[in-house]
């Protein structure tokens, strides 16, 4: 598969090729999950608050370390949450958690 990727971008400046978990991803070069975290949060709703970004695969790390950059949080589920059940009770104890006042 790798190969016959490869072949299809060839030598084109526009795309490249990242490995992920058990699979390959074709994407613009100037675009990656860093640079969509660093834009999203310079927007409403996200402007002035802190990234959060969760991710479970490589093509992931460039976001949760945008994230952390910002001020915020980069969290690699097999570490923090341990699989995808963690991260849902995770989230499901933010929305009962009272509200935060200030």
């Amino acid at each position: 598969m790798r190969a016959a990727l490869e072949e299809l971008i060839g030598e084109d400046p526009e795309f490249g090729l990242l490995a992920s978990h058990m699979a390959w991803e074709v994407r613009p070069r100037r675009a990656n999950k860093a640079e969509a975290v660093r834009f999203l949060m310079t927007h409403p709703p996200f402007a002035g608050r802190k990234p959060v970004f969760i991710g479970d695969d490589v093509t992931d790390e460039e976001g949760m370390a945008a994230a952390r950059a910002l001020g915020g949080m980069g969290l690699r589920v097999p570490e923090v949450f341990g699989g995808p059940e963690g991260v849902r009770r995770w989230l499901a104890a933010l929305l009962e958690a009272p509200p935060r006042s200030g």
